[in-house]
């Protein structure tokens, strides 16, 4: 390329250099966006390569690191990627952009909306009254709100499906970000649909906890992240449970899980500035924006549901913090038992119940849920909490007769929720010690993973089934125990 016009000018636009393995050079990178050259180098024919210092005459990668598709689809992606926007990266964007940094590396898929956007890619639809939207997929047609604040100052949301292999979201939903700085290289904070919560760090155990959700709090899963004595504590094996620093279920808004994104849910649409409104995800691709009125939609999903013991008799006691909406009226309390299914237990203005049909002592083989919903005054309902579950024993039933009658009596296999996408929890119990195997299997009968193989003690369990690598479709997983089986059936649908 001269310039402008296709032709040769003598200079090689870009080389890529990829190593099956690390080299000395590449020891602390994926991938880096220079040659590393001391000099410009000319070819035998006569053609240059230019030499620059920090970014310039091409790029290294190694591969092996994530994969050799990786690392040619996303590596060299993203090292282009610094020819586009130049040094630097976006922090706490992590699976959801291309130029991606802290507190996940070589996380980069497909480009955010702002990075599309920045290169002129896209013109995003402004939202600031009242109205419904429906949005197609973001990856496949580049459909992006935006809620402008400021010049700098904006929210942007993307409806993402998964339907590019290039999407590496983890749910379907919508994705909504706040952008505070617009220049390259922008501040924007993903705004988890599981909130912002508090986190505490145990130097001790070298591990990261989530304690509490907090409205207050700049914190959540995907940027969560603390230096102490050099080590990097962010949410990610070993320190934390699960890799949620790279996304997780639970960081898009949607129908169930989280519906609403107002000034007093968790997390907020507060701003620095005076705008104030509310986005209530009223369809699987439909938005309902509230200005006139933020409190117009439903109430925001009740959060830090827990249970305790009743002060005085020891019943289990559920509290959570109350919706500070001013047109809150009530609270429905559900209760399950087991796998019973859900039941309405009672309905309060307060913010605690006491269960009197349970004593909170905890180690019975009862395994009981709670969760509330809100209701406002125009009858409007948020969504469910999250659970709050514990192992309390009947009210007057704690004698060893009885104790010995509530061990499992017989082998029960089931998966809630079914149908799922893209995780389903498999529950079973069996009555006696035995070698348990459960398997998963697609339609034809090929196994598709062993999600246990040891011996088990009687009692009741459940497993965790990942269904995100596999397309859509009816599965079967089989539980087997010494010599009995149950087969069942289980429906992914993306």
């Amino acid at each position: 390329m001269n310039g402008t016009v296709w032709g040769s000018d003598g200079i090689v636009d870009l080389v890529f250099m990829i190593y099956r393995n690390s080299t000395i050079l590449m020891s602390a990178y994926t991938g880096i966006a220079h040659l590393s050259m001391s000099s410009t180098y000319a070819t035998n024919d006569g053609v240059s390569i230019q030499n620059y210092n920090y970014i310039g005459g091409g790029a290294q990668m190694r591969g092996g690191f994530n994969g050799r598709d990786y690392t040619t689809y996303y590596i060299a992606a993203h090292e282009l990627g610094h020819y586009l926007f130049g040094g630097g990266h976006i922090d706490f964007i992590s699976n959801l952009g291309l130029m991606t940094g802290l507190p996940y590396w070589n996380d980069d898929r497909g480009m955010c909306a702002w990075e599309r956007m920045h290169l002129g890619w896209l013109t995003p639809q402004n939202v600031s009254s009242d109205c419904s939207v429906t949005m197609t997929d973001y990856m496949q047609t580049r459909n992006v709100l935006r809620i402008p604040l400021t010049a700098n100052e904006y929210f942007l949301i993307e409806n993402r499906r998964r339907l590019s292999p290039h999407d590496a979201a983890k749910a379907n939903g919508f994705y909504i970000y706040h952008v505070t700085s617009n220049s390259w290289v922008p501040t924007i904070d993903v705004e988890c649909a599981d909130g912002n919560w508090n986190f505490t760090v145990n130097t001790s155990t070298q591990t990261v906890s989530r304690m509490s959700q907090n409205y207050a709090s700049s914190n959540d899963e995907m940027n969560f992240y603390q230096d102490i004595g050099g080590i990097q504590y962010r949410c990610i094996q070993p320190y934390y449970p699960q890799d949620d620093a790279g996304g997780d279920v639970e960081d898009a808004f949607d129908l169930t899980f989280n519906n609403v994104f107002s000034p007093r849910s968790n997390p907020s649409s507060t701003n620095r500035l005076s705008t104030n409104f509310s986005v209530q995800v009223t369809g699987e691709n439909t938005l309902t924006f509230y200005f006139t009125d933020p409190y117009a939609g439903a109430p925001s999903k009740p959060q830090n549901l827990a249970t305790s013991a009743n002060p005085g008799d020891n019943k289990v006691r559920i509290t959570w913090d109350a919706n500070t909406e001013t047109d809150i009226n009530s609270y429905e309390i559900s209760r399950k038992v087991n796998y019973a299914g859900w039941s309405v237990i009672a309905t309060t203005t307060n913010t605690f119940y006491v269960d009197t049909q349970w004593q909170y002592d905890q180690g019975s083989t009862f395994d009981v849920s709670y969760r509330i919903r809100a209701k406002d005054n125009s009858n409007n309902y948020s969504v469910y909490s999250n659970l709050a579950t514990c192992h309390p024993w009947p009210i007057g039933k704690r004698t060893a007769n009885f104790i010995s009658s509530i061990n499992p009596i017989d082998y029960i296999l089931s998966n809630y929720p079914n149908p799922f996408n893209p995780i389903t929890k498999i529950s079973f119990s069996i009555p006696e010690m035995s070698f348990v195997t459960l398997k998963i299997y697609d339609i034809l009968g090929s196994e598709i993973t062993s999600l246990l193989n040891e011996i088990k003690p009687s009692g009741i369990y459940e497993k965790e089934f990942d269904a995100s690598q596999l397309p859509s479709g009816t599965y079967i997983y089989r539980l087997t125990a010494g010599k009995q089986q149950i087969i069942k059936k289980m429906q992914l649908i993306k």
